[in-house]
């Protein structure tokens, strides 16, 4: 019986990672690369029990109602869940229509050597796209053990700015400094029997935060 692997972006930039090798490895020019990384990404899709598409047709995802294509989707019944579009230079569209694709998991694996954050900070607003970045030159001057730890360390980083990005749209005050104020109305709440939903609403924090910070002070 065939394992299905939990859909989550940390499983997703996993395997992904180990197809990017796998083109480093093999792929000598980009076009070469794209198409490996398009098919492989897309025969990922049933790792997750998932069907995939190619060139996904997006509608509407810019201001002048332009319509795109999505290098990789995978979907259930006829919703999209996973989009990936694939790059080797910066691409504001692609980003573009990543957002507008409405899917759950947003990845662009780019492979260029120029920065990206401000283009990427400009345009995904929510903080929802994952950036899987690595350079093409970098793969074929680092050994293999070395471009591995590099992947690894560049997928863990994102994980942790992405989560950070994630918790902050549902509490505005997740991961900041508690002040003497907000700490003496913790205080009073939780005497008065204030239940810790109640409480990580009114201070914008995680109900994990709001029993850490009560176990700290009582």
């Amino acid at each position: 019986m065939k394992t299905i692997d939990v859909l989550n972006e940390k499983n997703i930039i996993i395997s992904v990672n180990e197809i990017i090798y796998r083109g480093l490895e093999s792929r000598t020019s980009q076009r070469d690369l794209h198409s490996f990384l398009q098919k492989e990404i897309s025969t990922l899709s049933e790792r997750f029990a998932l069907t995939s598409k190619k060139e996904f047709v997006v509608r509407n995802y810019c201001t002048d109602h332009r319509n795109g294509h999505i290098d990789v989707v995978w979907s259930s019944g006829a919703t999209i869940v996973v989009a990936f579009e694939i790059d080797s230079s910066l691409r504001a569209k692609s980003i573009r229509k990543l957002v507008a694709s409405k899917a759950s998991f947003l990845f662009w694996v780019y492979y260029g050597n120029r920065p990206y954050e401000q283009l990427l900070n400009s345009i995904d607003i929510a903080a929802r796209v994952n950036v899987l970045h690595f350079s093409l030159k970098a793969g074929k001057t680092l050994q293999k053990s070395q471009c591995i730890k590099a992947m690894k360390k560049t997928a863990s980083s994102h994980l942790k700015s992405y989560s950070f990005a994630k918790v902050r749209l549902r509490y505005a005050n997740a991961y900041k400094r508690w002040t003497a104020e907000e700490d003496r109305i913790l205080i009073r709440l939780n005497m008065e029997g204030t239940t810790i939903v109640e409480m990580a609403k009114r201070f914008q924090r995680t109900t994990g935060a709001i029993r850490a910070r009560i176990k700290k002070l009582m």
